[in-house]
């Protein structure tokens, strides 16, 4: 079978349609990226997981208050054990709920029980040292642990902040379908144009699939190389290791969906040469 030539007339207003589409499909893959990860609670909690966050701040925790109980003579053997993963995991689970659900306010579960254990803990051991004890200083110890465990757990604005930004979800959710529908449309005037020719129908979409993959992957791979995030200054050890897993998270969503689509545009590639091929033969 003989193959008609292209024309560079007719070549080019379809390599301008290729390039359109992976525009809009790159368009697609960065706010469906986003959507699966900055406005997604259950990637949130993933990466919480995965980092184990939770255990870790539950011992840093435990370790700040021994520490500033120190100040006032309490050894560090007397506090342990008094801040539980069950009592942090409760407090991480609704604090994240709360970021994701605007409205919401976000009510601390175990900072009035941790100071009740505090205040029998240093009771019962000053106790045992026949010690004078003094209610009104086990309080305010109490307290001040208290609320060092609420701005750890809890941290500021960041409720206001997310519920800010998770507002806008109706409208990610609206462009990702218009970039989605863009997409089709023009990769179907694409298809009408090269109706019949099925190797270069593969060709032009192997075009469309590679660019948009190498701009999804591009930016996220130098962000990933260079590493900047790691440099975020955070006095918290679980949180700056969740802070930097998180954001790594989202710049390998681009590189992992972008790297999808960059196979794709390989295999399509090949199709269409075997294609090309099985014609003239």
């Amino acid at each position: 079978m003989v193959l008609k030539k292209n024309h560079p007339l007719k070549t080019l207003p379809r390599l301008i349609l290729a390039f359109v589409s992976s525009v809009f499909l790159c368009l697609f893959i960065l706010l469906l990226s986003f959507r699966l990860t900055l406005f997604s609670e259950g990637h949130m909690k993933a990466v919480e997981q995965k980092t184990g966050f939770t255990k870790a701040l539950t011992a840093e925790i435990e370790t700040d208050i021994s520490h500033y109980s120190l100040g006032s003579n309490v050894p560090k053997d007397v506090l342990e054990g008094v801040v539980t993963y069950d009592m942090v995991k409760k407090d991480v689970d609704n604090y994240n709920h709360t970021i994701y659900t605007p409205g919401l306010t976000f009510k601390i579960s175990g900072q009035k029980p941790l100071e009740t254990s505090i205040r029998t803990k240093i009771t019962d051991y000053a106790k045992s040292k026949n010690q004078p004890v003094d209610d009104e200083a086990i309080r305010k110890l109490a307290q001040s642990d208290g609320v060092l465990y609420q701005k750890t757990v809890a941290l500021p604005l960041l409720v206001d902040f997310g519920q800010r930004i998770f507002n806008y979800q109706p409208f990610l959710n609206i462009t990702i379908v218009i970039a989605l529908i863009a997409f089709l449309l023009v990769a179907g005037i694409l298809y009408w144009s090269v109706r019949g020719y099925v190797h270069r129908l593969f060709r032009f979409s192997s075009f469309a699939m590679i660019a948009a993959g190498l701009m999804a992957i591009i930016l996220p791979a130098f962000l990933l190389i260079r590493a900047d995030y790691d440099r975020v200054a955070i006095n918290s050890q679980a949180i700056y290791n969740f802070v930097t897993a998180y954001i790594a998270s989202f710049l390998w969503m681009f590189v992992t969906i972008g790297g999808i689509m960059v196979v794709i545009g390989i295999v399509l590639a090949v199709l269409s040469e075997r294609k090309r091929q099985l014609l003239m033969s």
